[in-house]
């Protein structure tokens, strides 16, 4: 399935839910870089939400049919705290957020494993 032109973030949840699917997902995690056009009503509004995030210490959730989309404002303690340690994704340009895109394949694989390896109730 092909990213799209446009999200509607419909789900907010913790870091802690973003920072686990990460960890499952491994190096098919794939991370994007979204911008918002030139207009100045379309950064504002991109940096308005980036702000709402950090304040709520929740990132965006976006579940499509194939992969779990996440919107991750690059701001450097926040992305600490999903576990995306490189230090370019920090970069602030204004108008940007992150997208870290996670198949759904990898979440049902670990949920699987966890699922085999815990003992019978």
């Amino acid at each position: 399935e092909l990213l799209t032109s446009s999200y509607s973030i419909d789900q907010r949840v913790k870091l802690e839910h973003c920072k686990d699917d990460i960890q499952a997902g491994g190096d098919i995690v794939t991370i994007w870089k979204f911008v918002a056009s030139t207009s100045k009503k379309h950064r504002e509004g991109m940096a308005a939400l980036c702000d709402y995030f950090k304040s709520k210490q929740r990132v965006g959730m976006v579940v499509t049919e194939t992969y779990k989309l996440y919107m991750v404002p690059p701001d450097p303690a926040f992305l600490k705290g999903v576990n995306l340690l490189d230090p370019s994704l920090a970069e602030q340009q204004e108008g940007c957020i992150l997208g870290v895109q996670v198949p759904h394949e990898l979440l049902v694989e670990e949920e699987e494993g966890e699922d085999a390896a815990a003992p019978p109730q």
